[in-house]
């Protein structure tokens, strides 16, 4: 790649230009994993989350005048990625105390170490939604939002959301179920 000048850069991502994207991305994709590394650890989540920094800086509407303006938002947006990312997990752990609570006798979460398999299936099992579908699950089921809000914020119809939220419910019902959950501990879960 040819070399820009920091004036060209900052310009060039300010109109989307991908030269400077690209330089932008490269420059700063491994302080982002590091960041990401030190805020949730070693994770499979890891670059995942790197790259929805990326697209918030990309959705970003702002115009930035420096290149350490566009370093400082991404590492506040890693932070802010990060903190959503651990609310979400804390969450779907107070779900597992639920259950255990709900169902203190069924033989599937007898033992602590079960209990952290099963945490970590049913973890991976909502990792393995994409895109649209995980963010609508997130915003659903983690970050409490409406339908409508969902739309509102994601410029979609109301029922796509409905739509995208039975979807998503229905492929970790049976990625769980492919590993052996019984419908009655998924249906509490998912619900």
């Amino acid at each position: 790649m040819r070399h820009l000048s920091t004036p060209k850069i900052v310009g060039g991502f300010n109109r989307r230009e991908p030269a400077s994207i690209t330089w932008i991305y490269n420059q700063y994709h491994s302080s982002v994993i590091a960041l990401v590394i030190q805020q949730i650890g070693q994770s499979s989540d890891v670059e995942d989350l790197a790259g929805d920094v990326f697209v918030k800086l990309l959705n970003t509407t702002g115009r930035f005048e420096q290149l350490k303006q566009i370093k400082y938002f991404l590492i506040s947006a890693a932070r802010t990625t990060c903190v959503d990312y651990l609310r979400h997990m804390e969450v779907v752990k107070s779900r597992f105390v639920e259950l255990d609570e709900d169902y203190p006798d069924n033989d599937s979460w007898e033992t602590a170490e079960t209990r952290d398999v099963n945490t970590s299936l049913i973890y991976r099992a909502i990792e393995m939604l994409t895109g649209q579908l995980k963010q609508i699950y997130h915003l659903y089921y983690v970050d409490d939002l409406r339908n409508d809000e969902i739309a509102e914020r994601l410029g979609i119809s109301k029922r796509t959301v409905a739509n995208s939220k039975n979807l998503a419910l229905n492929r970790l019902k049976d990625i769980l179920r492919n590993i052996g959950y019984s419908i009655i501990i998924i249906l509490d879960f998912l619900l």
